[in-house]
């Protein structure tokens, strides 16, 4: 997204704007102390936070100044209780507006961690008041806006909501935070949830929706175009993953630490070897063929097929 774009962004004046009558609130100590639900989070972040994020995703930013900006201790605008957890759903918010810069955001999450100690900023007072505050450049909270926002996607997979532009915006929304779970892994350089990849996987390369009861409570439609839900999630895995999903095949043939059967996986077989490798494969250019699913969903069935073919081929 071009630097002007982002600049004029209106997700961010969202999320950072401040005038007098928030920043009085935000002041008042007995009010933040106090615990009570009154604040929801995307009120929670400063100007200061946002702007960081803002001017970094410009271009504007270097790397290392955003995040010492962005991991600020000043508190003339709200106090620190919370910090990571604040910090942790700006990032998770930015990433599931701007997708195209996850890889951005996981790298300013890394570079948050890297901070030095002595570099942190905080008052002897505030280290007083806080003793974990070392802890906090890790952002150990953030799993929990992922895996929180994960399940209620995965819930609403197939309903959209009535303020979305485009009634296939839920299927998007489930492919890309599986794209950020994926890239999180990248980043890490390991698989963290196998049996999580692999049930999403499942779900749109492995199920036959035509054969399964409608829901009316999860809008389940018992049909073909339910792959246009799940298969976008399981291809975003393999375009993203699928060297370390190969790689973690050869050197564990016939993984067999779990075993969940599908439709077309029986649970005699192992969880996880070349033949179910194989199977993806095949199911991938099987969508491609299908009339019924959105372009997007055989554009995507594509690039996966494209991808595992490349990874078997760097091997």
């Amino acid at each position: 997204m071009p630097e002007s774009k982002i600049l004029s962004d209106p997700w961010f004046d969202s999320k950072g704007l401040m005038n007098d009558a928030r920043k009085a609130f935000f002041s008042d100590v007995s009010i933040q102390s106090s615990k009570q639900p009154v604040i929801g989070r995307e009120e929670l972040n400063t100007p200061s936070e946002v702007s960081a994020l803002q001017h970094y995703l410009a271009g504007s930013l270097p790397l290392e100044a955003a995040a010492r900006s962005i991991m600020t201790m000043d508190e003339s605008q709200i106090l620190l209780d919370d910090k990571e957890l604040r910090i942790c759903w700006l990032l998770f918010d930015a990433s599931m507006t701007f997708v195209s810069r996850q890889d951005d955001i996981l790298e300013l999450q890394t570079a948050i961690a890297n901070i030095p100690d002595d570099e942190i900023g905080l008052t002897d007072a505030q280290k007083a008041r806080f003793p974990e505050w070392k802890e906090w450049k890790w952002l150990n909270p953030c799993p929990s806006p992922l895996n929180e926002m994960r399940r209620s996607y995965w819930g609403w997979r197939y309903r959209h909501r009535e303020e979305d532009a485009d009634p296939r915006d839920c299927y998007r929304r489930w492919r890309d935070i599986n794209a950020l779970l994926a890239k999180s892994e990248m980043h890490a350089g390991k698989i963290e949830s196998l049996h999580h990849l692999v049930q999403i996987i499942s779900d749109g390369l492995e199920s036959e929706p035509w054969r399964e009861k409608a829901n009316e409570i999860t809008h389940f439609p018992g049909t073909i175009e339910a792959l246009d839900a799940d298969v976008p999630a399981a291809a975003i895995k393999l375009v993203i993953e699928a060297t370390l999903i190969y790689d973690f095949i050869v050197q564990h043939p016939d993984y067999d630490a779990f075993k969940q059967p599908t439709r077309l996986w029986s649970e005699d077989k192992p969880g996880l070897s070349m033949e179910r490798w194989g199977l993806w494969k095949e199911r991938l250019l099987w969508v491609q063929e299908q009339g019924q699913l959105d372009q997007e969903t055989r554009d995507i069935a594509r690039a996966a097929h494209d991808n595992m073919i490349e990874a078997e081929r760097k091997r």
